[in-house]
């Protein structure tokens, strides 16, 4: 029984420290509204939904190679909502994504009737993790210099 407290009482004390080193290694993603880059607001507040969504999906612990930065100066990645569309049945957020010259567009869809925005967010998301993984040798050094 005191084994097993013991244990426990570590496994607390070293989780924190163990979240926040995981935390540094990830790629910081820093998320804009379109409109929000010219100091412009956003006049059906729909891209700005869109971004905080965006942005609870990356403060999740389950991305494991992504996390938020709360400043475009932090962020090794910046996503920029484009677009939230419907096209028949779909729900469709489009976000453009741009690390140092690279740039590209990512989008999520979900179903009308079964689906949500959150979702085309949550979609963006984990694709967004692969990409990170499979070009994480390009982004590392800008995560350590920048």
């Amino acid at each position: 029984m005191i084994r097993r407290v013991f244990l426990l009482t570590c496994a607390a004390v070293l989780s924190p420290l163990t979240s926040a080193t995981a935390a540094v290694s990830r790629v910081p993603v820093y998320v804009r509204g379109a409109a929000a880059t010219a100091g412009w607001t956003d006049p059906s507040g729909e891209r700005d939904d869109s971004a905080k969504d965006l942005i609870r999906h990356l403060q999740s612990p389950d991305r494991r190679y992504i996390r938020h930065a709360p400043s475009e100066a932090e962020g090794v990645i910046v996503l920029e909502v484009v677009a939230r569309h419907k096209e028949y049945r779909t729900l469709v957020l489009t976000v453009r994504l741009t690390a140092g010259d690279f740039t590209t567009e990512i989008s999520g869809r979900s179903d009308v009737s079964t689906g949500s925005w959150r979702n085309c967010a949550l979609t963006i998301v984990k694709k967004l993790d692969e990409w990170a993984q499979a070009n994480r040798a390009r982004l590392a050094p800008r995560t350590d210099g920048a």
